[in-house]
């Protein structure tokens, strides 16, 4: 899907989760502000069945990722690549996180 929305616009990235934060922040009545960091690039598809390993948390299932690659030994090397941008995203994220202070800044 990320291939596609990139043909069709161009873009460099493409967010797919921000609008869920906005609009509960819109209807909490608090402000809101959206940083990204990218640790799965237009051109690098993630394994179709690693989705399902992520807890209603947002947590990875650590289980659900170990038979994931049990059922699937070749895909370890694509995971190891998403791993390592995911940490250097996060990594990203807290120093953002740090610089702006409490609140992000914001006053209100």
């Amino acid at each position: 899907r990320k291939q596609q929305l990139r043909r069709q616009t161009g873009g460099c990235a493409v967010d797919t989760e921000s609008h869920a934060v906005a609009r509960a922040a819109v209807a909490a009545d608090v402000p809101f502000l959206v940083v990204r960091a990218i640790a799965d690039p237009w051109n690098r598809d993630i394994p179709s069945w690693l989705p399902e390993t992520i807890a209603r948390d947002g947590s990875p299932d650590l289980e659900a990722v170990l038979m994931g690659l049990l059922q699937r030994p070749w895909q370890l090397p694509r995971l190891a690549v998403l791993a390592l941008d995911f940490e250097r995203a996060m990594r990203t994220l807290r120093r953002v996180a740090l610089r702006a202070g409490p609140f992000l800044g914001f006053t209100r």
